[in-house]
């Protein structure tokens, strides 16, 4: 993890591909709080839902990836977004 990333709202995997990370309720890139979130708390428990289950709980966030939304159960948990950088401007960051 890049920690140093959050503060941009990005990591270097979404930084290369223009991508950054958006809160659902404020509309405005993630802060450090919400990143560090993301990371350590929602995608351990997605992580520990898979193991718990013998994997059957990776076929609910499967099933979120691939959903009307298109995001990962920890983004929904963690309210929050991925979108590319300029997305934001001129209308719904959920666009």
């Amino acid at each position: 993890m890049a920690v140093g990333d959050w503060a941009r709202a990005t990591t270097p995997g979404k930084a290369m591909f223009g991508l950054a990370v958006f809160g659902t309720d404020t509309r405005q890139p993630a802060t450090r709080s919400r990143m560090a979130r993301r990371a350590l708390v929602c995608q351990l428990a997605a992580l520990s839902l898979g193991v718990a289950t013998l994997g059957l709980g990776w076929l609910y966030c499967l099933a979120m990836a691939f959903g009307s939304n298109r995001c990962t159960v920890y983004d929904e948990w963690s309210r929050v977004i991925v979108l590319r950088a300029g997305a934001r401007r001129g209308g719904d960051p959920s666009r």
